[in-house]
């Protein structure tokens, strides 16, 4: 599968939805209950981070994702 930066955009742009949403979440939660595959989000948080609109923390075993 092709990563397009459309694509990828439009993850990052989905993820900050799910994100605002649900609130501080980890990957496996995202995967779980959105339509994204895992490497979708993963690009989308890479994009979110790079735009400094998320922050991370370590909870135990698991990264959780929160917005800035």
């Amino acid at each position: 599968m092709k990563y397009s930066f459309e694509k990828t955009g439009a993850a990052a742009g989905k993820v900050w939805n799910y994100l605002n949403e649900n609130g501080a979440t980890g990957i496996k939660a995202m995967v779980d209950n959105s339509e994204l595959k895992k490497d979708e989000v993963l690009l989308a948080l890479g994009w979110l981070f790079r735009e400094e609109k998320i922050g991370s923390e370590k909870k135990g075993r698991t990264i959780v994702f929160f917005l800035k």
